[in-house]
């Protein structure tokens, strides 16, 4: 089977460009020369459709230190169906001392699959393409800036899934040691479950039935998009059945050949992987639910302004809610709120979390959970208890 191109590569379906230009309006005025030449090479694209002059603009625009042009040169090259040059030119951006990352990537990605990428011109080298992985996670602190960090991230988990290296290897070091001194906060963690309420939040809104299956192609890079120290081996997707409480659950073909999360489910062995864990095991709450299951159905609360309660579907009759709301707000602080993740155990691989959710028929509350990694990184989850900080229960009325 074929892999998806356009899920797979970098700069195929846009361009990247310091100013938002529209190509009816654009006018050839920018006073930075490097990004003039970029826009140059995207304007004799769009408007002339020129690849040659395109080409011959970006290359100029590279000359000036434009990183951008590295990665458009080579949307126009592959697009126009110049597959072997489209791979020059990426062998020739990334043999350059300031490089592009998604050329990086690209390459990589050309090498690894081979065939099984369509019009790909290049033969199967995994152990090339591991090596320009290496050096994307190796070189870290060169692509911290704008989007860059997350195909670091995407390099190394890529490393990790298809057992090319194994958590803490000395290629890894500095990488997996900067994480942990740099983005395990407690801001970052209610960002990364308010980032996948917001990604989930459009399957509240689609016209299925009780009991339809859910999982459409671009649900795990939704959800892998903000759970990015988790991933799913062997080809495995992420799906759903509206109503059904067990939750999010894996599968191949079909629903009726689906795994429970824990059969397939890894993850990095960290605070954030934990947090991360604990979120998609416990994402069921946040699912569409039917009739009486709504009894169960919660909103994660990860600060403050969480407590205005937006874009919560229970679908119950409730008139206190303004006041409620303005009443929580005016006791609880995101410091009371925040999610909590703290290492316990001697091994490493247990930890402990706390999260605060709002239920209809319960009011504010706070969890706690244990996640803990077995030998081979699988996270499992265990809810400890619960405590209310704010009780509560919805009239309804009949």
């Amino acid at each position: 089977m074929k892999t998806q191109t356009k899920q797979l590569l970098y700069g195929l379906t846009h361009f990247d460009c310091d100013r938002d230009i529209l190509t009816s309006t654009w006018k050839n005025d920018n006073p930075d020369k490097a990004e003039k030449y970029n826009e140059m090479g995207i304007m004799f694209r769009n408007k002339d459709d020129n690849t040659d002059l395109s080409i011959i603009y970006f290359e100029e625009a590279v000359d000036y230190g434009n990183i951008y042009a590295m990665i458009n040169g080579f949307c126009v090259l592959w697009n126009a169906g110049f597959y072997l040059y489209s791979y020059s030119w990426l062998k020739k951006m990334n043999a350059r001392p300031v490089k592009n990352v998604k050329c990086l990537w690209n390459q990589a990605m050309l090498l690894f699959y081979g065939s099984d990428i369509e019009q790909n011109p290049i033969k199967q080298n995994k152990k090339e393409a591991t090596g320009i992985l290496e050096y994307i996670v190796g070189h870290y602190y060169d692509f911290l800036y704008n989007k860059s960090r997350e195909i670091v991230q995407k390099a190394y988990i890529f490393l990790l899934k298809h057992r090319l290296h194994k958590i803490g290897d000395s290629v890894f070091y500095a990488y997996e040691l900067w994480k942990d001194t740099t983005i395990e906060r407690s801001e970052n963690y209610a960002a990364i479950g308010h980032n996948l309420l917001l990604a989930t939040h459009e399957y509240h809104c689609f016209s299925y039935d009780l009991g339809s299956f859910v999982g459409d192609e671009f649900m795990n890079s939704k959800v892998f998009h903000c759970l990015d120290e988790l991933y799913v081996v062997d080809n495995w997707n992420l799906g759903f059945v509206i109503g059904d409480m067990r939750g999010i659950f894996l599968f191949k073909e079909s629903a009726t050949k689906s795994k429970s999360l824990e059969k397939y489910l890894n993850g990095t062995c960290t605070r954030r992987a934990a947090w991360q864990a604990y979120l998609l095991y416990s994402w069921y709450k946040c699912l569409p639910l039917e009739d009486h299951d709504n009894y169960d159905a919660c909103r994660p609360i990860f600060k403050a302004d969480d407590l205005s309660l937006w874009g919560f579907y229970t679908f119950m009759p409730d008139k206190d809610y303004d006041a409620v709301t303005a009443d929580m707000k005016a006791i609880f602080t995101d410091e009371m709120l925040m999610p909590t993740v703290e290492c316990i155990g001697t091994n490493n691989n247990q930890f402990s979390i706390t999260c605060v959710w709002w239920n209809d028929w319960r009011g504010l509350f706070k969890e706690k959970a244990i996640v803990e990694f077995d030998k081979n990184n699988r996270p499992t989850m265990k809810v400890l208890y619960s405590e209310t900080l704010y009780p509560y229960e919805c009239p309804v009325d009949l």
